[in-house]
């Protein structure tokens, strides 16, 4: 177990490959056009592509729509978000996706268990930017330095949260190597609260 001193009075969790998983076998193409390259576009923006053709366009959106219908919660994740809830600690959310990429959110019903959320396609801010994590610090109403990330990407969210003053500790990457200091499940961080 990892002891944080001081112990974090809120907590901001990644949402791919933390709190969800992605089907194993997603395909590059439909990564590229959707994720890549709108992260910091909102719902309403238009689609400004003009490499890829309509025929291509709508095929790719049926594969992004069958791999996030395939998208699957990480072990433990609604017990974990329940006893933070209960708890009444505050959690929140930070990601870097494409809007197409939040419906699992909505579809788990996993808004029932956050404080607040900040979405790179709604806030133009991509981690690990330091002004992504000071802004859910001030979302949270919480210094930097009073929260713990959760998060799979050593760049992007433990290195950006303690370049922003954050605690932060790694959930080993699905089917990745554990490295020292990792969690490698998500009850774990209720030892660290």
């Amino acid at each position: 177990m990892v002891l944080l001193v001081p112990k974090p009075k809120g907590i901001v969790f990644d949402f791919y490959g933390t709190l969800v998983h992605h089907p194993p076998d997603r395909d590059p193409e439909v990564w590229k056009l959707f994720r890549e390259d709108s992260m910091t576009r909102s719902m309403s923006a238009p689609f400004t592509r003009t490499d890829t053709n309509k025929d291509e366009f709508r095929r790719l959106s049926t594969k992004l729509s069958e791999e996030i219908s395939a998208v699957t919660l990480a072990d433990g994740c609604i017990e974990v978000l329940k006893k933070l809830y209960w708890k009444n600690f505050p959690t929140g959310l930070l990601s870097n996706l494409a809007p197409p990429y939040k419906r699992p959110f909505n579809h788990f019903e996993l808004y029932r268990w956050f404080s607040v959320c900040a979405w790179s396609c709604d806030t133009g801010l991509l981690k690990p930017d330091p002004a992504a994590f000071r802004l859910i610090a001030s979302y949270l109403r919480l210094e930097p330095e009073e929260i713990l990330m959760v998060g799979d990407s050593l760049r992007s969210d433990i290195e950006g949260a303690r370049n922003a003053g954050m605690q932060a500790v790694r959930i080993t990457p699905m089917g990745g190597k554990a490295m020292e200091g990792d969690i490698t499940k998500l009850s774990e961080v209720l030892d660290m609260i």
